[in-house]
């Protein structure tokens, strides 16, 4: 949509209604109270997806290119495209990890396991971000 409500704010209703409204009627039957707050936790994912992942992405795609030492590529254009380059670069990972092929040297480890864990978290942030914010005020 181009005005108001935006996605999100059509997500966040939906969310609300089915929390505030729905949900109470569900106390008799549990089956139907946990897929409502399912349904809630999934509108919470896309709502979250729809404002905060375009960042992440492509603050992936940066530590990505700058681990595999390729600062000069460009960027992909839209979203879809570089949700691909960001799957190419971790199967790349995942192949060199695999076939024990990947850079020996320290500073690529460690640049490797700071990337790992940075995007693990902007993925909770999106997913789970109560989960998070548990893990990590321990």
């Amino acid at each position: 949509m181009q005005d108001r409500p935006t996605d999100r704010e059509l997500i966040e209703a939906v969310a609300q209604f089915v929390s505030e409204e729905l949900l109470p009627l569900t106390a008799e039957n549990p089956r139907l109270r946990f897929r409502s707050l399912i349904a809630i936790n999934v509108l919470g994912i896309v709502a979250r997806e729809l404002t905060e992942s375009e960042p992440l992405m492509r603050a992936e795609w940066q530590r990505l290119v700058t681990l595999f030492e390729q600062p000069d590529l460009e960027v992909p254009g839209s979203s879809g495209e570089l949700r691909a380059a960001i799957e190419s670069f971790n199967r790349e990972i995942c192949r060199q990890l695999r076939h024990d092929t990947q850079p020996e040297s320290e500073e690529w480890q460690t640049k490797l396991v700071e990337h790992l864990q940075t995007t693990v978290r902007e993925k909770l942030q999106i997913a789970n971000p109560r989960f998070l914010e548990r893990e990590m005020s321990k």
